[in-house]
């Protein structure tokens, strides 16, 4: 073989192998090119499906709230199931672990108890603890003995539960107004030694003592009978009402007579709707600007023309703190918008 024909030889070769270099280059590159976009796929991937873990993890602790106020009422000899008082709701967990603690509760003496509450969740968050106050209380002045005393008088007075709310409200204030006899004088409730913290939960035996004295001929009392008699009427029939304790800062405080102010009592009544009015059927000694002293289903701007006989604008100061407003038959919980269409 000739010098020429060996040089073109391995040329050949020489070209050949660089055309296998170049291969082997683009593959390792092109192997190397499909692993980082798997990589980067994958992370991609395997990031959101984190974010998506994340989201869906239950960071957020149950809630606890008072099925119908945080003042429940019970009677000697009972045997409570406190879990009735009390909703529980989770975002996610349908069957959140309840732990109540009634420990303090004696049902054989009368008197008012806290008990505790705490929810717990599937994944082990835990809510605040929720409190609510047990009143034990003489089977004497038991819910049931009211509505049988309510249910007779209505009857008697020819107040139907087919009647529309207004005609009914308008008797119930008709009947309690006359017939409680405080004709707007500084009477006293008919519990001895009445505590008016107790608000929210004495008017039952309220009602009843005042209504066993109606039947005896000698009915008195004062703002707060007018208050738990009324109240006693729109239970029996349904209508929901929101009950009202003037601002406790003036308790204590004395008007220019020199007489103290001390506590008033009157309710909101939703005459259906959402249609809430004013409602006071207590005797009052001095009247609105329109010359009445009917406080049946009245405005705010009615309400707010009350003067006392000393002048003074306070006897319907509202205070919007929980102490002073009871919800529990209200079908809601915040202060509602008071109609203001004068009703004929």
């Amino acid at each position: 073989m000739s010098y020429k024909n060996d040089k073109e030889q391995m040329n050949n070769e020489m070209s050949l192998h660089k055309k296998r270099v170049m291969l082997a280059i683009k593959i390792t590159f092109l192997v190397l090119a499909v692993a980082l976009v798997s990589f980067a796929i994958s992370f991609a991937i395997g990031l959101g499906k984190g974010e998506l873990f994340a989201s869906q993890r239950d960071t957020e602790p149950p809630t606890i709230s008072a099925r119908e106020g945080t003042t429940v009422i019970g009677y000697l000899g009972e045997s409570p199931t406190f879990k009735k008082y009390v909703l529980v709701s989770d975002d996610k967990d349908e069957e959140p672990k309840l732990a109540i603690d009634s420990k303090s509760v004696n049902t054989e003496k009368e008197g008012s108890y806290t008990v505790y509450y705490q929810a717990k969740d599937s994944a082990g968050n835990k809510s605040s603890v929720f409190s609510l106050t047990y009143v034990v209380k003489n089977n004497e002045y038991s819910r049931d003995a009211l509505m049988k005393k309510i249910a007779k008088i209505a009857g008697d007075l020819g107040i139907s539960k087919d009647m529309s709310t207004v005609e009914k409200v308008r008797r119930i204030y008709k009947f309690v107004n006359k017939e409680i006899g405080w004709s707007g004088g500084i009477g006293e409730s008919n519990i001895p030694g009445i505590d008016r913290d107790n608000w929210k939960v004495d008017w039952i035996e309220e009602a009843i003592r005042t209504l066993e004295l109606w039947e005896e001929d000698d009915c008195e009392g004062d703002c707060y009978s007018y208050y738990s008699l009324s109240k006693a009427f729109f239970e029996y029939f349904e209508i929901k009402h929101i009950g009202i304790r003037r601002d406790k800062s003036l308790d204590n405080q004395e008007d220019s007579n020199g007489d103290r102010k001390g506590t008033h009592f009157w309710q909101i009544v939703d005459i259906g709707g959402g249609k809430w009015y004013f409602y006071d059927a207590t005797q009052l000694a001095q009247g609105f600007n329109d010359g009445t002293k009917n406080a049946c289903l009245i405005t705010q701007e009615k309400l707010s023309s009350h003067r006392t006989s000393s002048g003074g604008d306070y006897f319907y100061k509202i205070s919007k703190a929980s102490d002073c407003l009871d919800f529990s038959s209200a079908g809601i919980n915040s202060y509602p918008k008071i109609a203001t269409e004068v009703l004929d």
